[in-house]
């Protein structure tokens, strides 16, 4: 069963733009995202606890599939991320 859609992007299910979340639609995410760029990810472990507290933001609140996660925080694979956002 697939999840729900959480968050509105600009095209996507009727073309309804993202309000109040930034131009990249994932709101407080991409702040995260920002504070771990410049590299930093490729140095920290794959399974340091702030990169698995991240992917559980992008799980909980973009519709972003786990491969889209695992490639852009350099986790691995897919299913690690899906082990890292175990509740």
């Amino acid at each position: 069963m697939p999840r729900p859609l959480r968050i509105e992007f600009p095209g996507a299910y009727g073309g309804e733009a993202a309000r109040g979340r930034g131009a990249d639609g994932m709101g407080g995410v991409s702040a995260g995202m920002a504070t771990w760029g410049g590299g930093l990810l490729k140095k920290r472990p794959k399974g340091d606890a702030g990169r698995a507290q991240l992917a559980r933001l992008l799980r909980r609140q973009t519709p972003m599939s786990r491969q889209w996660i695992a490639k852009r925080l350099h986790t691995g694979s897919a299913s690690y991320v899906s082990h890292l956002t175990k509740p």
